[in-house]
């Protein structure tokens, strides 16, 4: 019995905050379909506008990067290959200088030899 008094005087509440209920359904779903209609639209736009200049921005960061980084490894290349030529150089220049050094000495003993080999002639011419 108290069940049914009970549901019997909030009755009318029940039907109160159903209505409410429905009332805000009703008030949503007019207001996204005049948001779906026309304002939604024009929404939708600028948020697609928004977005594409976002990513023509970050795509541009990263090319700016991407081209930094290609020239920091072009300049390391450059750098590298100038010290290898500096010192394709400077072994060049050693080897060239022990060639000259080997074929100075080779005729400073050369003439040593003629010149000993000139003596011992002299020497055996007045011998005889």
């Amino acid at each position: 019995m108290y069940d049914k008094q009970w549901r019997d005087a909030c009755d009318d509440a029940r039907t109160l905050d159903a209505q409410a209920v429905m009332d805000k359904l009703m008030s949503d779903r007019r207001d996204l379909i005049k948001y779906k209609d026309g304002d939604g639209k024009v929404e939708e736009a600028k948020e697609a506008a928004l977005q594409a200049e976002v990513w023509k921005k970050q795509m541009a960061e990263l090319d700016a990067q991407e081209k930094a980084k290609e020239k920091r490894r072009h300049d390391r290349n450059v750098a590298n290959r100038q010290t290898l030529d500096e010192q394709c150089q400077m072994l060049g220049a050693k080897k060239a200088e022990l060639k000259r050094r080997n074929r100075q000495e080779e005729h400073e003993e050369l003439a040593l030899w003629n010149e000993q080999d000139r003596k011992k002639k002299g020497e055996e011419q007045v011998s005889e």
